[in-house]
């Protein structure tokens, strides 16, 4: 059990990652809003799979 929930947690925190990359991104003026609701869709798939 424990090793499965860490797997999951590990991946949650690469997903966290990406986010505040992005959220970086837009802070700096990039054009990053595409790059973020692909990553907001990916955990959504990731969720229902």
């Amino acid at each position: 059990m424990g090793e499965g929930f860490m797997g999951g947690a590990v991946m949650k925190r690469n997903e966290i990652k990406k986010i505040i990359a992005s959220i970086d991104g837009i802070r700096e003026g990039t054009e990053s809003f595409p790059d973020l609701s692909g990553v907001v869709e990916s955990m959504r798939e990731e969720e229902d799979g």
